[in-house]
């Protein structure tokens, strides 16, 4: 299912892209190894090109380093 690039979405579509549990997410955002949420009042998203990008480099470093 292909998305517009700046589509906001939530934090179940998000762990379904990326198969990681909500706390380990929060973990990598602290460190700055994944991308931050967009507050909007009391909601957050994520924007989806970015989270599709953290996978592409995960899988640079993957084949880079095979």
């Amino acid at each position: 299912m292909r998305k517009d690039w700046f589509a906001l979405i939530k934090k179940p579509e998000v762990k379904s892209l990326t198969a990681m549990s909500y706390s380990y997410m929060h973990v990598l955002i602290k460190e700055g190894r994944f991308p931050a949420q967009v507050k909007n009042g009391r909601s957050s998203y994520w924007v989806y090109g970015e989270i599709i990008e953290w996978i592409e480099n995960l899988r640079k470093e993957r084949d880079s380093s095979s």
